[in-house]
């Protein structure tokens, strides 16, 4: 009797997940990004975050890392900086 566990792969453009369906809805705990992403995208993966949620990855030319410290909510204002962070986030450049 084989016991190997079944794996399932799934392939796709991670900038494209809804956060209306599946997982995402309650939101990620922690998410790592391997591949440096722009402002306008960083955006909508960090809307992605449970609350207490961490996120680490390079943005642009800098490795950030960013911890939902608020309730989930879709509005996020720009602060002096031009990134979209508000007292929902917290935000910490690591290196860059």
């Amino acid at each position: 009797m084989d016991t190997t566990p079944i794996i399932q792969v799934v392939q796709g453009n991670g900038l494209n997940i809804q956060k209306e369906k599946g997982e995402s809805v309650v939101g990620f705990d922690r998410i790592y990004i391997g591949a440096a992403v722009d402002k306008a995208d960083f955006d909508n993966i960090v809307g992605l975050l449970s609350p207490g949620g961490i996120l680490v990855g390079p943005v642009d030319d800098e490795l950030v890392k960013v911890v939902r410290v608020g309730k989930i909510s879709f509005e996020i204002e720009e602060d002096m900086a031009g990134s979209r962070m508000n007292e929902e986030f917290t935000s910490q450049i690591l290196s860059g």
